[in-house]
């Protein structure tokens, strides 16, 4: 066999060889711990292990994988300097007007041929190949890793040490390895976009996500529309109130919202009827479980459960109750509004001609979710669509006045003293101007 071709064929090796390394390289760093894991789980394989190994401590694996890379690249560009002397030069000074630069031409076309067949098979097709099968590639190459890491141990460790003394000298830390909640919302959005997650999923993550950040302020129903009992009305008032609003449970106050004294379900005074007894609200009473209004949603549904409790009154700094929450109220922040044969939303009205009477009680983020195009923006200085009108008038409301939001106009309706009650929206036929 001649010499050319065995020296074509050893750089031909060599390039493999590099391309094997750089895919193993890209596939290792760019494979996800939760993936390698869920291979674990359906699968055991020793390589899992030490692959999750390489990842959590890079520095060894990186040294050996350049040590390859280094080597195979000085060992074809030695066997590339052989051929430029013995074949290629003897080739070119055979041809006129050139053999007097024979030595810098041969040289030039070796390092340009090398160097192209280096970075596309050397280099980049290996990477895009290890990006494209990560997990796989990393499983396959983990082995030839370790192998090259005993064999050039003392290389490796000197290379690794190296590299930790310049990375404490500089005081780079270890990232960590940690996936932020807009990552996985971008992860969600793809993985709905290729049929892995579907619309009603994506949804119920994202609920889960902003449960997460929501206090009892958000969700609470506010003071104004909460349906009490004075706990000094007669048997009959109070048996009137409860049917006209069929609600299960109410709070029960003494001269004002502000002295609840406990809460009434409604079958413990249907109880009381059916055996014909005197309804006396004291005897009934459950015990109120009272929160602050800045507490977390998550926090209060582990101890409503704990608590054994389905409503809670929420009170400010100054103990003024503001509020109440209902276990009902929290499901919804991640499922969505649920309403039962019961419930009927009168908060909003549609008219004929496509406009809206709205309650200005209706929380912003309820009122996007019912009417898409609204886009109201969310802030801390207001809950309702109320507080939204307020905010932007900068004043006491007034029957007539209005505002103009994205597609719509808000015109203020009703008003009960300084309060607003009620407000109509108006569509735009084109979009407006924020």
């Amino acid at each position: 066999m001649d010499r050319p071709f065995l020296d074509i064929l050893l750089i031909i090796v060599l390039i493999i060889l590099n391309g094997i390394f750089s895919a193993g390289e890209i596939a290792i760093v760019s494979s996800r711990k939760s993936k390698i894991k869920e291979m674990m789980k359906n699968k055991k394989d020793i390589r899992t292990e030490r692959l999750i190994a390489m990842k959590e401590n890079p520095e060894r694996f990186l040294s050996a994988v350049q040590i390859g890379i280094t080597l195979f690249g000085t060992l074809a560009s030695a066997i590339g300097g052989i051929i430029s002397v013995k074949f290629v030069k003897p080739f070119l000074s055979r041809i006129p007007f050139v053999g007097a630069f024979d030595d810098t031409i041969s040289l030039v076309f070796v390092v340009v041929v090398m160097t192209y067949f280096f970075l596309v098979f050397g280099e980049l097709l290996p990477k895009y190949i290890g990006i494209n099968y990560k997990e796989k590639i990393a499983l396959w190459i983990t082995p030839l890793i370790e192998f090259t890491s005993k064999v050039f141990a003392v290389f490796v460790n000197i290379l690794s040490l190296s590299a930790m003394f310049f990375v404490n000298s500089f005081n780079l830390k270890k990232s960590e390895d940690q996936i932020s909640e807009g990552e996985i919302m971008i992860l969600l959005e793809e993985g709905r976009r290729k049929g892995v997650f579907g619309e009603t999923e994506e949804k119920l993550i994202d609920g889960v996500f902003k449960f997460v950040d929501r206090s009892v302020k958000e969700i609470m129903v506010p003071r104004p529309n909460i349906y009490s009992i004075n706990l000094e009305d007669s048997p009959d008032e109070i048996l009137k109130y409860i049917v006209e609003n069929e609600f299960s449970r109410y709070p029960v106050y003494k001269g004002s919202l502000d002295s609840i004294v406990g809460l009434v379900y409604h079958k413990d005074i249907a109880k009381q009827i059916w055996l014909k007894n005197p309804v006396k609200l004291e005897k009934i009473l459950k015990k109120p479980y009272f929160i602050p209004d800045t507490m977390e949603i998550s926090l209060l549904l582990k101890e409503m459960q704990k608590r054994h409790q389905h409503i809670a009154i929420a009170v400010d700094e100054y103990g003024t109750t503001v509020g109440i929450v209902t276990l009902e109220d929290i499901m919804e922040e991640i499922f969505g509004e649920i309403m039962d044969e019961t419930d009927v939303d009168d908060r909003i009205e549609r008219l004929k001609d496509g406009s809206f009477i709205v309650d200005a009680s209706y929380s912003v983020r309820d009122l996007n979710m019912r009417l898409e195009d609204i886009n109201i923006p969310e802030s801390s200085d207001y809950e309702t669509l109320g507080g939204f009108i307020l905010s932007r008038l900068k004043d006491i409301a007034r029957g007539g006045e209005m505002i103009d939001h994205g597609m719509y106009r808000f015109i203020v309706v009703g008003v009960e003293g300084t309060r607003i009650t009620k407000i109509k929206l108006e569509k735009f036929k084109k979009r407006q101007a924020v």
